[in-house]
């Protein structure tokens, strides 16, 4: 049986041969279904809305005005009023008015210069500023999973290490770690008990955190274990929009187009653009889990649940509360999209004790809360790059940070140590690998410290990268000051080294003090420099602790027993959810 491709969406602008202007359209009714899991909306016609501004190139949005015109029909077209203020306009559709607009999409852009205007209605001309930013600007922010009050540089294509340099591209293969037995191909003959949709902000090779590292590593058991996963991601520049990786097929969204000075609303859109994803999936697989990683992912997993009328299961990675301490109305509101995902889940994952008392204390005991802690495995490859950069210095010691650039991570603790310990040991190196708004505001202290030699930013590390420092170093740093699970410490335990972390959320359950490793308390610099100096000189001790944490991640942090006990969430919500 032939499958029926639905018809494509659209909104064009058209210059007519008389010379004016109109706008055609035609958009699917599910969009704006799927704008009330987001705002409410009542009985809101559509919004056709026009955009001009007076720039004099596409690329500036200087004095941008819009005009909301509301209409009942999904189908239909319109003459544009009068526009002659303006050298450039293009139009929306969506729903809501105002400041409460949901643009589905975008389109062209026409040059207004030279076009006869049509006459003036007196309907269309209420012409309001707007705020339009820089695209680009949320994807930037949204990388630390959540909303920060400062700037965010770029997706550097390589990175630079001070006093000496090493470049290597990031690109996908790196991250995959390729290995051709996990071939779909391989796995036709096997029955698969699941088809999941795994939603995730981040996927490679838009890896960022623990979060992306977690979904690829799960993907992997799962498809391993005779499953089929989709892995439905976000738009990624440079990445294909469709690929099938170690049997993981990857579907990556379009980019949302519209360009609003609203964190929330760009999370929405590209919710709206997952979803529309994953429609076009619909009509030729048959899915039995919709599995969602976090709040920002929410409103694409909640959508899907009544769309489709499949079992939802979340991974609650983190909390905003945790993060922020919600000291902004956007982090408050951020907090909000977060209990309605865990509210709306049929089935609830979370990596850590600490974790399961945070959401539990959101749920009042009304739904199970699955502990199932994250795996490790380290690549077997070194980078060249890396290893020539080490073996050309002289440092004694090294002492290894891996994590975004953002408060929570305890950057400025960890600095502030290291002043204390370059003034005894001279001889050790801090590296500090990650990305994030932060960036800038910590190489700035360390500079005012006059710590550039001491303490170097080398960005965000590939695979190979991260598995060679982690060889090469001498002890792995985790100074969180909020760490739900904490998977960079297991990630040192697994090299067998020695790890000094805070004594905060899932840390304290990871490391055994005095064992396995080695706890200081949160903030505090004196206490984590007078560990990293007792490492430095006790290597009996160092040996020790690294000995004993290697023995411990292979007994209790293992891929397959996540997979395992994922599986079995799966089977307990697709026979109990409340939308079977």
């Amino acid at each position: 049986m032939s499958i029926i491709e639905p018809e494509k969406e659209f909104i064009r602008l058209m210059v007519c041969e008389d010379g004016n202007m109109k706008a055609e359209w035609f958009v699917h009714q599910w969009r704006k279904d799927f704008v009330k899991v987001y705002q409410s909306i009542g009985e809101d016609g559509l919004n056709i809305r026009l955009i001009g501004w007076k720039g004099t190139s596409q690329v500036s949005r200087n004095d941008a005005f819009f005009l909301d015109i509301i209409t009942e029909i999904y189908r239909g077209s319109i003459s544009l009023p009068e526009i002659s203020q303006y050298n450039f306009i293009q139009a929306e559709i969506g729903v809501g008015n105002a400041d409460r607009f949901f643009p589905f999409f975008s389109s062209n852009t026409l040059k207004v210069e030279g076009r006869r205007i049509a006459p003036a209605e007196t309907a269309y001309q209420i012409w309001t500023p707007i705020n339009m930013i820089a695209k680009g600007k949320w994807q930037q922010l949204a990388a630390g999973y959540t909303f920060y009050e400062k700037p965010s540089s770029a997706l550097q294509k390589t990175r630079q290490f001070r006093s000496g340099t090493f470049q290597e591209t990031v690109t996908s293969d790196v991250f995959y770690s390729v290995d051709s037995s996990h071939n779909l191909l391989l796995h036709e003959e096997i029955k698969n008990n699941y088809h999941i949709i795994m939603l995730s902000w981040e996927c490679p090779p838009a890896v960022i955190g623990g979060l992306g590292q977690h979904v690829w590593h799960l993907s992997k058991q799962l498809i391993k274990a005779g499953h089929l996963v989709s892995l439905v991601t976000p738009h990624c520049l440079g990445a294909p929009e469709t690929e099938t990786v170690e049997g993981i097929t990857i579907y990556r969204a379009k980019e949302v187009e519209c360009t609003y000075d609203d964190f929330h609303l760009f999370v929405a859109q590209t919710n709206m653009n997952l979803v529309d994803q994953v429609r076009d999936l619909k009509s030729d697989k048959m899915f039995t889990t919709i599995h969602a990683h976090d709040w920002l992912v929410g409103f694409a997993a909640r959508a899907l649940k009544g769309f489709m009328t499949l079992p939802l299961v979340s991974t609650i990675h983190a909390l905003e509360q945790g993060r922020s301490n919600l000291e902004y109305p956007i982090q408050l509101q951020t907090a909000r999209w977060e209990e309605s995902l865990i509210h709306n889940s049929d089935a609830l994952i979370v990596c850590s004790t600490f974790m399961k008392k945070e959401v539990e204390r959101k749920i009042h005991g009304k739904k199970e809360v699955r502990v199932i802690p994250n795996g490790v495995q380290l690549s077997n490859e070194d980078s060249e790059s890396v290893s020539d950069f080490l073996n050309r210095k002289s440092y004694t010691n090294i002492a290894l940070f891996l994590g975004r650039m953002v408060p929570e991570k305890g950057i400025t603790t960890l600095i502030e140590a290291a002043k204390k310990i370059h003034e005894n040991h001279p001889e050790c190196l801090f590296i500090l690998a990650g990305k994030g708004p932060y960036l800038s505001d910590y190489q700035a202290l360390v500079s005012q410290a006059g710590l550039e030699k001491t303490i170097l930013f080398v960005g965000y590390l590939n695979e190979r990268e991260k598995a060679t420092l982690l060889k090469r170093c001498d002890m792995v740093l985790v100074p969180s000051i909020y760490e739900p699970f904490g998977i960079v410490a297991i990630e040192g335990m697994a090299a067998g080294k020695p790890v000094l972390a805070a004594r905060t959320g899932g840390l304290s359950s990871i490391i055994r003090d005095g064992e396995s490793g080695l706890l200081f308390e949160p903030g505090d610099a004196v206490d984590l420099s007078e560990k990293v100096s007792a490492i430095i000189e006790n290597p009996s001790l160092s040996a020790s602790l690294g000995e004993k944490a290697l023995n411990e991640v292979k007994q209790k942090y293992n891929w397959e027993d996540v997979r395992e006990q994922t599986e079995a969430v799966y089977e307990t919500t697709v026979t109990t959810s409340s939308v079977q």
